[in-house]
């Protein structure tokens, strides 16, 4: 996959996103690529940058040009792409070494949406609406946690065999919870 020689900016650190910022990125079969990290523009193209992979192990920014990006969904907060998960990973690279955080570089950050994009939506237009998720990784984190405690207490206060094998439990509920979690940071918000 090629790699861009020129640099481009990134958001600040901390900084509130703007225009598409942050938005979930899907293929064209509807699949999670990514999230965008930024619009840029370089000279008289315009790219999306996607950050996709599975930080912290996998992680990868690639420019998409404007022309593939099919639909923008601000009701799901989702950009829809013209490009399978296979043609994005052959899609130009954007190295990290050559990030310019808010400052001047080649490829600048477009904080301003065109008028067809950034058009207000209706009042009563339904929005994004946080997904369910959240609220079984709290279950499931604070019921691991509360049941790896009443075990432990347990264990200091009886002599425990077989029941060590009762640890699984909330070693379960804790993989559950970490599932969920993944799960929910990956895709936090969809349409009402």
């Amino acid at each position: 996959m090629p790699t861009a020689p020129w640099t481009y900016e990134i958001p600040p650190a901390a900084s509130d996103a703007v225009g598409l910022e942050d938005y979930t990125v899907e293929s064209a079969r509807g699949e999670y690529v990514g999230k965008v990290k930024a619009v840029l523009r370089h000279g008289s193209e315009t790219y999306v940058a996607v950050e996709g992979g599975t930080p912290p192990l996998t992680h990868a920014l690639h420019a998409v040009r404007w022309e593939n990006v099919r639909e923008v969904d601000h009701g799901a907060v989702t950009v829809r792409l013209d490009l399978t998960e296979e043609e994005l990973a052959a899609e130009l690279e954007l190295a990290s070494s050559n990030a310019v955080e808010g400052g001047s570089a080649e490829a600048v950050r477009v904080t301003e949406l065109p008028p067809e994009l950034s058009a207000p939506s209706a009042p009563e237009a339904p929005g994004p609406v946080d997904r369910p998720t959240y609220a079984w990784l709290l279950v499931a984190a604070l019921t691991g946690v509360f049941s790896a405690l009443v075990l432990a207490l347990f264990a200091t206060t009886r002599e425990f065999t077989w029941e060590f094998g009762l640890f699984v439990v909330p070693l379960a509920l804790l993989a559950a919870a970490g599932v969920l979690a993944y799960r929910f940071f990956r895709r936090p918000s969809g349409p009402a």
